[in-house]
């Protein structure tokens, strides 16, 4: 049962930190590298 609770434990805080990247990163540094293949997809 522990090894239960420590995977779910461990489960929730991967889950947290996926989800708080965007807020810890600043996305803006990286715009022009994701920019230009989204204007690329959406154009085809």
């Amino acid at each position: 049962m522990k090894i239960a609770i420590g995977l779910l434990v461990l489960v929730v805080l991967l889950v947290g930190a996926v989800l708080s990247l965007p807020f810890l990163i600043d996305l803006n540094k990286y715009q022009d590298q994701y920019k230009p293949a989204h204007r690329g997809r959406s154009q085809s």
